[in-house]
């Protein structure tokens, strides 16, 4: 009996020392699981704060280097480099690329690695791994986070993920990819090394082991290896709350180092906290807030005195469903109301809502900023308007009325077809849709006036995300520029005193219809003409009339040729006929003869009469066989001499 109760004091004995071995083994397996866990949510929640606070900025200009160079993934982005009036060159660095930054960074000083990925991302290089596509994957179902241990180059590490929610601020870079407000844009993961854990696993392991068996061996040294035991699992939860302490120091500190009024209140709407910058936001000490519900501090009036029921509070509102919230509101200071903008996020434990955090921003400054822009607006000289996808005016500056003709609320009453006079509304709304694509538009139309003249603008518009997407678009009255290059087009290449082409505008026509007879394998012919004894006019009536017999000259020689043919005058008293196509050298001399006989007429000038003559030179293509346009237009000019050679008054062409 006494050896069955030894027995079955051995097999109890044994059977707890079991117990007891396998527990404790058990809890050293998942305590430093929770303790590589609690690194890696650390630096999640380091790297989402810090990137929700640039991605609010709308990212930061930094200047660029090698080290950081202008984004390529940006280049859409009409403002992504700037001057400074220093002349400084600045590039924008979205949140993205910063936390990209941070993370190569962060991997030269320790071993903890931080990955920003998406399933489209912008940057290849930060196409997700196997593991983090599939973590991917499970948040577009609904997963909040993904943790586990895996196996890398082969050590072991401990990979955790959640998922990037896209905000209005993410938009600015990531609109061009589809996303809207509330998509999983993708994620953050964390890598940390598992093997310092399991190696402190490991030597808690052996520790268990060797302790319970000698607990077992020598009974009384077993129940004190077992002090130990429990001493150095004390030991070891102190460790773990001195980490857990050192992480909470580490959140207080990102805390006071945000910009951003942060506060986080209970389920019973009761402050738990609150950073520096909300309390000086809010002109009030950390003992007057911890505790206290913030909605009847600084929230429980309108700015015109009213009372501001907690039903209607986005604060409270949120701790009743558990939906994030953004709005707009106005806090209290010191009496005093001032614009805030407020993100609330419900916090949630096991599936049930157990407070808030809110952070807010004043929004004095952007108040003050958008009535500056609004002045600007209406001061500028270039015409304004904010037009939406569907042409209609929405807003409109000065300026524009002025340059249109138009008053403020008529222009708001019309619709971009009414203005535009160089396009339909189809291809003006199908030009909108173009600028929404691209982001921004740069172009030259013209707009039509109240009174139904038309000037001609210069058109820059872009697209922004806002009220359902619109255009803003700046226009300036570019009339006068465009009247000042056709005048300087003229005299860069017409004569002046003929009106006709002059040898810069002749040889651009020569060389493009020896190419087009080269490549369709047709003739064409080029005559030079020098007017007979045209000095003795010029001698005996004067250079006054000299002009105006060119003149006369000029208006009979291009109603001798057909409408695809050029009459020039290069110099002097010389024309160049260019006959464009021929289909045999007789229809150059057919030319030859009416030019000619258009001359047998007398040239009406200063009230007398004056009878000249011509000497034509024909030179053709290909049968002169050159496609050198200076060297045809020399063969022409020795077939000229030929026919004055001949006696004047008559056309030769080009014999070699």
């Amino acid at each position: 009996m006494k050896l069955r109760l030894i027995y079955l004091l051995i097999l109890l004995w044994l059977g707890a020392l079991a117990t007891s071995l396998i527990w404790n083994w058990q809890q050293v397996d998942s305590t430093v699981r929770a303790l590589a866990e609690a690194e890696a949510r650390s630096h999640y929640e380091k790297d989402l704060v810090y990137r929700l606070w640039a991605a609010r900025q709308g990212g930061i200009y930094v200047t660029p280097s090698a080290g950081t160079p202008p984004n390529p993934y940006l280049a859409f982005l009409g403002d992504r480099d700037l001057v400074t009036t220093s002349g400084r060159r600045l590039t924008l660095i979205n949140p993205a690329y910063m936390t990209r930054q941070v993370h190569e960074l962060a991997a030269e000083r320790y071993a903890v690695r931080g990955h920003i990925t998406s399933l489209k991302p912008l940057r290849p290089e930060n196409a997700p791994d196997a593991w983090e596509k599939r973590a991917l994957l499970r948040f577009e179902t609904g997963a909040r986070e993904v943790c586990s241990l895996e196996t890398m180059s082969g050590r072991p590490y401990l990979r955790y993920m959640r998922p990037l929610e896209t905000e209005a601020p993410c938009l600015k870079c990531h609109a061009a990819q589809g996303y809207r407000v509330g998509d999983v844009r993708g994620g953050i993961s964390v890598t940390v090394p598992f093997a310092p854990y399991l190696e402190i696993a490991r030597r808690q392991h052996e520790s268990l082991l060797f302790g319970h068996l000698l607990f077992g061996s020598l009974g009384l040294a077993g129940l004190l290896i077992s002090g130990r035991r429990l001493q150095r699992s004390e030991d070891l939860m102190r460790r773990s709350m001195n980490e857990a302490a050192m992480l909470a120091e580490r959140s207080d500190l990102l805390l006071s180092s945000l910009g951003e009024g942060v506060y986080g209140v209970d389920n019973q709407g009761k402050c738990m906290f609150i950073n520096p910058a909300a309390l000086a936001m809010l002109g009030l000490d950390e003992a007057d807030v911890h505790g206290c519900d913030p909605h009847e501090l600084f929230h429980d009036r309108h700015p015109d005195g009213s009372a501001y029921p907690r039903q209607e509070c986005p604060v409270h509102q949120t701790l009743v469903d558990g939906r994030r919230r953004k709005s707009e509101e106005a806090f209290l200071h010191k009496g005093e109301f001032f614009p805030v903008q407020l993100v609330i996020t419900p916090m949630l434990r096991e599936g049930g809502i157990v407070g808030a955090v809110v952070v807010f921003q004043d929004l004095s400054e952007r108040r003050r900023a958008e009535l500056e822009y609004k002045t600007i607006l209406q001061t500028a000289t270039d015409g304004y308007l904010m037009i939406d996808l569907d042409g209609r005016l929405l807003d409109t500056n000065d300026a524009g009325c002025a340059m249109l003709g138009y008053s403020r609320q008529e222009m708001l009453r019309m619709h971009l077809a009414d203005i535009e006079a160089d396009s339909s509304p189809v291809e003006a709304l199908q030009r909108n849709h173009e600028v929404r694509r691209r982001g921004h538009a740069l172009f030259e139309t013209r707009h039509r006036r109240r009174d139904g003249s038309v000037i001609d603008v210069e058109v820059s518009t872009t697209y922004l995300d806002i009220q359902g997407g619109v255009l803003v678009t700046f226009f300036r009255d570019i009339t006068e520029r465009k009247q000042s290059e056709l005048q300087i087009r003229q005299l860069a290449y017409y004569d002046t005193l003929t009106n006709l082409p002059n040898r810069r505008l002749l040889l651009d026509r020569f060389s493009h219809a020896i190419a087009q007879a080269r490549r369709f394998q047709r003739a064409l012919a080029v005559m030079f003409l020098d007017l007979d004894r045209f000095k003795q006019v010029n001698d005996s009536l004067g250079h006054d009339a000299g002009d105006e017999l060119l003149r006369q000259v000029a208006k009979r020689l291009t109603g001798c040729v057909r409408a695809g043919d050029t009459v020039a005058r290069p110099g002097g008293d010389e024309f160049v006929v260019l006959l464009a196509e021929i289909a045999h050298p007789h229809d150059a001399e057919l030319i030859a003869e009416k030019i000619i006989a258009t001359f047998h007429e007398a040239f009406p000038i200063q009230d007398q009469t004056v009878r000249i003559t011509t000497s034509i030179g024909i030179a053709v293509y290909p049968v002169d066989g050159t496609d050198d346009v200076q060297e045809l237009m020399k063969k022409a000019d020795m077939a000229m001499y030929s026919a004055k050679e001949a006696g004047r008054n008559n056309y030769c062409f080009f014999r070699d």
